[in-house]
């Protein structure tokens, strides 16, 4: 084995790590909300509401854009070909979208609903200035 494969082995691994981990913290933060009510008929009606912690759900989706991309690159290196030099700029740019979309989603979500003031959503304003930054960066690149 040379040293770019047990590179590409240590990147599938810790991909796959990152995925796993997330996978279970979000498997972990699953809440049950109990929501019961009287219908118009006069029967009980019982509704269970699951809620899950979206910043573990992204962490599953880059684990999973991370391990593709990750796994693409062994085998292509393994069949001793050329790595498509699109393949990096656009794996990474699309995690780079997915956090830009989340975060200022979440900036927003928090402002126009008056639920938090600037400063406590203010940490995904600037991560969503800072994953700007990077997608203007590979899609120029």
């Amino acid at each position: 084995m040379n040293k770019r494969s047990i590179k590409n082995i240590i990147l599938i691994v810790a991909s796959f790590l990152f995925f796993l981990v997330s996978f279970i913290l979000f498997c972990d933060s699953k809440t049950k909300k109990d929501s019961s009510y009287v219908a118009a008929d006069g029967k009980d009606l019982y509704m269970f509401k699951y809620k899950f912690d979206s910043n573990h759900l992204m962490g599953m989706i880059f684990g999973i854009i991370l391990l593709v991309y990750a796994i693409y690159v062994f085998v292509t290196e393994y069949k001793n070909k050329e790595v498509n030099v699109y393949t990096k700029p656009i794996a990474f740019g699309l995690i780079s979208l997915i956090a830009l979309g989340y975060n200022f989603n979440n900036f927003i979500d928090a402002m126009v609903n008056d639920d938090a003031k600037f400063k406590d959503v203010q940490s995904s304003f600037y991560g969503a200035l800072v994953f700007l930054a990077f997608v203007v960066y590979f899609v120029f690149n």
